[in-house]
């Protein structure tokens, strides 16, 4: 059987996804979800994107649901890039409009509040939730202190990274560098991702201090590689700045296409602003 799907292409801050509505996917007998990520995302072969987000919804409690599925065809429990897509598509197609909407995701509900200058969204401000700090909760290797933690070395050819791990959603790992460039992401990424430390995997996020209120952050995300925007990477790097006295409790976070604004508030809820633009629309063939 053969199926055409209706897709969006979305991206925040270049951070780019296929958005589909799980309805769209009644006539795909035998085909997972993860196997229509890895085909749909493909940058050679499909739409290519860093991940695909499938909708579905509003529900009773007047929710819409979303499902990340990476380029590798894991599922992620969230997305910050990618609730301000899903909140941004369900607007502006009516789905649910409202000032404020919830997003549930396998990482639980979100609220998004939709910024609006007259009939112009400006920015999706996200209630990323508090932040865990447990091994547990991240989680990382049992016994292994989560705010100091040594990966390399050990007889690598590559020199050892201090992390801070944390869990905003999905987990993270936060180390401050001097300096960003490519090949460091690429080269320690990978190799962060995968360390046993990390039983599940790893957001790498490497970070560096420009003011008190101003950081850059270039990520490796887990199951999709080096992006062009990792907003809870971004949320992770500000909470352990902060926390560590680099910067104050509000941000703002340049990535590679533009800025973030992070916020930590009295009681240790993190927020996250930042746009999300559709890039096209079409029909992608299944058979």
């Amino acid at each position: 059987m053969s199926i055409d799907i209706e897709f969006t292409k979305m991206h925040g801050l270049g951070n780019d996804f296929i958005v589909v509505e799980e309805r769209a996917l009644d006539g795909l007998d035998g085909l997972e979800p993860g196997a229509l990520a890895r085909r749909i995302c493909h940058r050679q072969t499909g739409v290519g994107a860093d991940g695909l987000l499938l909708v579905a919804g509003p529900d009773a409690d007047h929710a819409v649901g979303m499902r990340v599925l990476n380029p590798d065809g894991s599922e992620s429990s969230m997305c910050g890039n990618g609730i301000r897509c899903v909140a941004r598509y369900v607007h502006d197609r009516a789905i649910l409009r409202r000032p404020v909407l919830a997003v549930r995701a396998r990482a639980g509900l979100m609220t998004v509040a939709v910024e609006r200058d007259g009939d112009t969204v400006t920015g999706l401000r996200i209630d990323m939730g508090l932040p865990r700090f447990d091994a547990a909760g991240i989680p990382v290797r049992a016994g292994a202190d989560p705010a100091a933690l040594l990966v390399g070395g050990n007889g690598s050819s590559e020199p050892p990274l201090r992390f801070h791990a944390i869990g905003l959603g999905v987990p993270h790992a936060v180390t401050f560098v001097d300096s960003l460039d490519d090949a460091l992401v690429r080269g320690a990424g990978p190799r962060v991702e995968r360390d046993p430390l990390f039983p599940e995997g790893i957001n790498v996020n490497f970070v560096q201090p420009l003011a008190r209120d101003r950081l850059r952050v270039r990520s490796w995300e887990r199951g999709a590689g080096a992006t062009l925007a990792c907003a809870s990477g971004a949320c992770a790097a500000a909470v352990v700045a902060c926390l560590r006295g680099l910067t104050g409790p509000r941000v703002t976070v340049e990535l590679e296409l533009g800025e973030l604004t992070v916020e930590r508030d009295a009681d240790g809820r993190v927020f996250m602003t930042g746009p999300a633009e559709t890039v096209c629309t079409g029909r992608f063939h299944v058979r």
